[in-house]
């Protein structure tokens, strides 16, 4: 995933439009990786 996003800030030539899809994927990645961390540590079993 990593290496992914490197790649993607390597591009100079983005348009207006698909600078801003990169950043929505930035965020979808930033809160899947929230996620997965929160999904690491055992919940309390709820009802």
């Amino acid at each position: 995933m990593k290496g992914e996003i490197a790649q993607l800030s390597i591009k100079e030539t983005l348009t207006e439009n698909e600078t801003e899809e990169v950043a929505t994927l930035h965020d979808m990645i930033n809160d899947y990786e929230e996620v997965k961390t929160d999904n690491d540590t055992p919940a309390p079993k709820g009802e």
